[in-house]
């Protein structure tokens, strides 16, 4: 058989950019194993790239979460929450190390394989893999396409030359092309030996899985196009969902991967522990008041945060959020942004709340709550009676404000530094810049007390999500909408995608409930599909820190020696509450209601998908970022007050070392964006660039 030298995709792309130079260049041509190429098993090459993808602790942390993670506002802890680029974590993903090794394995195994076909010296099982490969290559390359933009075309990237770029659209349409065809030549009469079955992480190499995953992601990837190309993108997606291989339609046939311990690829891609990853305002506004279902309903579900909760306390704690805003903080927390509750944080556990909430994040000093991230309130053993009741008076008084002018030092009210209760809240954090009044607000050491990830997606036991059931009725329930010709109406798939998130999380006993409520949530909308009324203005209840409305303080004692100020008494009052506006007139249309979902759904494993349903869409809701001060990365930002699409990340800028090594490629890259606005963060992707055409 001839020999051929098969070039990495990212090596051709970016050359010895990324390599570093032509010897290390040369090096990437050989066989990933240093053997001959007929040695070469390509069941092992597709294995090396989908092991290596799930992200090691060092590039997870840098991509998955201060990246996708922020820019999805899943949570608040990474800097594309205010458009930053990071030069060295897009280097370092792009590399030989991590995509680019992805990639090449992938690729290596379709051409091998490819080969070997057509030579007449292939095994049995050589055509399936082919098949996983070129469709988990074509997963990869619009993963590029989604964080950079422009791609190598791949139809060039292997002629022993340099490739051409391409626009992300083209390699959509190559990608969905690539995906059409491996379903029609997997073979589902074939069956893998087990040595060969237990290298497919995702399937155990079962054909019929295979073909219904490559629909799915053959429809995600045509949706993507409704903007850039509407004709084709629905008849692409007509083509796939009406295959007769099917689609992802249970959560039996979802494509994830087993997550394990230790500090390798299958580590789960949240588990650092420095990583709070807190509950950003965005997840807030979307679920408090959503699905009128109260955490009194759930405390039955194993694995919810009320699971086994044994005290009453938490019950007498619990606020409407139809009825109640939250505890104001106008000297501690800014305004600056285009959301009415900006400076109000909700100080009790929400009786009305969208019920994976308390799944995917924990409840605040619930002894009990198996999922609590950080410390709960229990007696230490060997703990001395007063030693418990004085840290636990701590922990329970977590939250210190500081009412003092931070230019002057001068007390704002009396007393100037209080401590309140910081159990039983469901606080959250703000994306943006605080100015000085970030200062002011701060968190007692005993304990952190604001709403983050839940512990389950810290401890390697669970499955990395790459595609899920829900995810395809939402995408049917959106080309329903359309008009499109699916196989069920949108409300109808609507509710199936609804079902199988709830299903998932173990939660399907709340699921009528849930999908009947015309309960509003802070951006003005509800679960009920058929209810599409526009919130209006409604009166709510807050409380505060303000003695004219109520509020008293008392001096504590420890051990007979004055102690801090605690909060007695919170005032209260009524304000008026306003729904915002983001890029349409309207926040409770079926679109947005679909999308709305979708995004709760692949909370916390898609966080790269639903920036991109953001970044095509503008949907759901995504309250600007804070702007006290000015945010450097964010120059066009002047009015935090009105919508702008350039508030929210559109895209990676290249790696540095890309200009710097290959300035044609690279011109290329940048000229394919289309939009003529250069290699910036806020340059739209080809496929985004009408995203506030809401159909």
């Amino acid at each position: 058989m001839k020999k051929t030298v098969y070039k990495s995709l990212l090596a051709v792309a970016f050359a010895s950019a990324l390599a570093g130079g032509c010897k290390d260049f040369e090096e990437i041509n050989k066989d990933p194993n240093q053997i001959g190429e007929d040695a070469v098993q390509i069941e092992y090459l597709v294995n090396t790239s989908m092991y290596e993808a799930q992200q090691n602790p060092h590039i997870a942390e840098r991509i998955f979460v201060y990246m996708w993670g922020a820019a999805s506002r899943f949570h608040t802890y990474g800097i594309a929450a205010t458009c930053s680029n990071s030069d060295s974590y897009n280097t370092d993903y792009a590399s030989l190390d991590y995509l680019g090794k992805w990639l090449t394995s992938a690729n290596q195994a379709v051409l091998i394989g490819q080969e070997r076909i057509a030579a007449g010296t292939d095994k049995e099982t050589d055509n399936n893999w082919v098949q996983i490969a070129r469709i988990w290559r074509a997963y990869l390359l619009t993963e590029m396409s989604d964080y950079f933009g422009s791609v190598p075309d791949m139809t060039t990237a292997y002629q022993g030359e340099l490739p051409k770029y391409q626009s992300a659209t083209a390699a959509y349409k190559w990608c969905i092309s690539e995906l059409a065809d491996a379903v029609t030549k997997l073979d589902e009469e074939v069956t893998m030996p087990s040595d060969e079955s237990k290298l497919d992480q995702f399937y155990q190499g079962n054909a019929a899985k295979w073909k219904k995953y490559a629909n799915s992601l053959r429809m995600r990837l045509a949706m993507r196009l409704v903007n850039a190309d509407a004709s084709y993108a629905r008849t692409q997606f007509e083509a796939a969902v009406s295959d007769p291989a099917g689609y992802i339609s249970s959560s039996a046939d979802n494509t994830r991967y087993p997550e394990g311990g230790g500090w390798d690829a299958s580590t789960g891609v949240m588990t650092r522990t420095w990583n709070s990853m807190m509950m950003s305002q965005t997840a807030a506004n979307l679920m408090l008041g959503l699905g009128s279902v109260s955490p009194v309903d759930i405390a039955g579900i194993q694995g919810t945060a009320f699971y086994g909760a044994s005290n009453t306390d938490w019950q007498t704690n619990m606020k409407d959020p139809n009825s109640y805003l939250g505890l104001y903080m106008p000297d501690q927390l800014s305004d600056k942004t285009n959301v009415a509750n900006a400076q109000y944080q909700f100080n009790y556990i929400p009786s009305n709340i969208d019920p994976r909430a308390y799944v995917t994040y924990s409840a605040i000093g619930l002894d009990t709550d198996a999922n609590f991230y950080t410390f709960g309130i229990k007696k230490n053993d060997g703990e001395s009676d007063a030693s418990f009741a004085w840290r636990k008076r701590n922990m329970e008084q977590a939250f210190v404000l500081t009412n003092k002018d931070p230019q002057t030092g001068a007390a704002l009210q009396t007393p100037d530094s209080i401590h309140f209760r910081g159990r039983y809240n469901f606080f959250h954090d703000l994306n943006g810049s605080t100015g000085d009044k970030g200062s002011l607000f701060a968190i007692n050491g005993y304990g952190r007390f604001v709403t983050t990830l839940a512990n389950q997606f810290r401890t390697n036991d669970n499955n990395r999500i790459f595609f899920a059931s829900w995810e395809s009725y939402f995408l049917i329930a959106e080309a329903a909408h359309y008009g499109w010709s699916v196989p069920m109406s949108a409300q109808v798939a609507y509710e199936k995608g609804i079902d199988e998130s709830l299903a998932y999380w173990g939660l399907s006993s709340v699921a009528a409930t849930y999908k009947a409520s015309t309960s509003y949530n802070r951006v003005g909308t509800s679960v009920a599909f058929t209810h599409t009324a526009e919130a209006t203005p409604v009166t709510l209840t807050v409380e505060t820190f303000n003695p004219a409305d109520g509020a008293t303080f008392t001096k504590t004692t420890y051990e007979g020696k004055p102690s801090n100020y605690d909060v007695t008494a919170m005032g209260t009052k009524t304000v008026t509450y306003n729904y915002p506006q983001g890029a349409y007139t309207t926040n409770n249309d079926v679109l947005t209601k679909i999308i709305t979902q979708k995004w709760i759904a692949q909370m916390p494993y898609l966080p790269l998908e639903a920036w991109n349903d953001y970044r095509r869409l503008n949907l759901p809701f995504f309250e600007n970022p804070l702007r006290e001060i000015a945010i450097p990365d964010m120059t066009w930002y002047t009015d935090p007050s009105k919508f702008s699409a350039e508030n929210v990340m559109a895209r990676a800028k290249y790696p540095s070392s890309l200009s710097l090594n290959n300035q044609a490629g690279y011109e290329q890259a940048v000229a394919a964006l289309g939009s003529g606005a250069g290699d910036q963060v806020n340059t739209p992707i080809n496929w985004a660039k009408n995203a506030t055409n809401k159909q």
